[in-house]
């Protein structure tokens, strides 16, 4: 994962910290959902494009998590 800083307008803050109150939802945890929705449903991007880029980040990611596992004894053999 990779932590992205963000700044917001008080009004912008304030709202995403209500609604992560009513969702029961830390704010960190509501701002990442909705750059997600955004990703998702919102960015005019080709589906197809998405969608493979959505199988190269699981991709890198297994890579990742596999070299971890490998560094300490285990992992898919």
């Amino acid at each position: 994962m990779v932590e992205i800083r963000i700044t917001l307008t008080e009004p912008e803050a304030a709202c995403l910290q209500e609604m992560a109150r009513h969702a029961g939802i830390s704010v960190e945890e509501a701002a990442c959902r909705a750059v997600r929705y955004v990703l998702q449903e919102v960015a005019p991007v080709n589906p197809q494009y998405f969608q493979n880029f959505r199988s190269q980040m699981f991709w890198e990611r297994y890579r990742h998590v596999q070299s971890i596992l490998k560094q300490s004894g285990g992992g898919v053999r």
